[in-house]
């Protein structure tokens, strides 16, 4: 590199350093939510204007990852707690798509200062919704209805189940499968995003959950390219977990089987292929590698 390319390299880290820290001596000077003090406004004109871009930039970048939150902080606090978390954890990479991860952990954070009214789920909320937010961007895998024909004729033990990408089962301590379904979120015939309006009767509902205090096991996946969610009864849930965690269809009968829960697996089948859990079946993995 050239000792030009250099001191320009070295100028533009300054100046993204001067852009993304907080004000000299305060905790920020973004809008802070929930009571958060405000720091001393910057006295260069250009450089608070950068910073007030960014600040925007992040707001647009975490509304298209985590609508649902938006719409249950209302949009004086969504502004206020994104501009806030964008400047506390700017980007670390070029794809904007990856920033905000760690917006549930910023959330906890405040959470833990009394002075700050929110509701304790958030923090899980937040989590739930960068999953589904991930599972977008993750490469297609293609569908091969055909090879399901090799569960009637091959030894389990040498067969694999390909399930959709992204795959989680995620045990929450809230409903949150409700809670996103209430607000029109990973469902199957939802939009992308959530309508501005969500259902009263299905808020109703999981408000009374979520004074309940009830916990809820909710499966994420990917339909064709549509991010999806839905809350597993405890028999669904384990078979889902054997079968993402034991290497083969024999061990992960075997590992369902010492559960002590029954499942109509032929039923689980043909939800499988309409949910589009499943997309195909295919070899067991070797000692040396994945299944194909």
């Amino acid at each position: 590199m050239t000792p030009e390319r250099r001191a320009l390299a070295a100028q533009q880290n300054r100046l993204l350093t001067a852009i993304w820290r907080p004000a000299m001596g305060a905790a920020a000077s973004a809008e802070q939510p929930s009571g958060l003090a405000e720091g001393p406004a910057w006295p260069d004109a250009g450089l608070q204007a950068y910073r007030g871009n960014a600040q925007a930039l992040a707001e647009r970048v975490f509304s298209a990852a985590y609508p649902v939150l938006r719409q249950c902080l209302g949009e004086t606090d969504w502004a206020a707690l994104a501009r806030h978390q964008g400047q506390a954890q700017p980007p670390r990479r070029g794809d904007l798509a990856h920033w905000g991860d760690t917006l549930a952990d910023g959330l906890t954070e405040l959470l833990a200062d009394p002075r700050h009214a929110l509701p304790p789920w958030l923090p899980e909320l937040a989590r739930a919704e960068w999953r589904l937010h991930r599972l977008a961007a993750l490469p297609d895998s293609p569908a091969d209805p055909a090879s399901l024909s090799r569960l009637v004729h091959e030894a389990p033990e040498t067969l694999a189940l390909r399930l959709a990408p992204g795959t989680e089962v995620c045990h929450s301590p809230v409903p949150i499968a409700s809670l996103l379904w209430a607000h029109g979120a990973g469902t199957e015939a939802g939009p992308l995003q959530p309508p501005e309006a969500p259902d009263p009767q299905a808020l109703q509902g999981v408000g009374a959950k979520l004074r309940a205090g009830e916990s809820e096991t909710a499966l994420f996946w990917r339909a064709g390219w549509r991010p999806r969610v839905q809350s597993l009864n405890p028999a669904e849930a384990a078979w889902f977990e054997a079968l993402l965690s034991q290497p083969n269809l024999g061990a992960a009968l075997d590992a369902f089987g010492q559960t002590g829960l029954t499942l109509d697996l032929s039923a689980w089948l043909t939800e499988a292929l309409q949910q589009q859990w499943l997309l195909a079946v295919v070899d067991a993995p070797g000692p040396s590698g994945p299944s194909n």
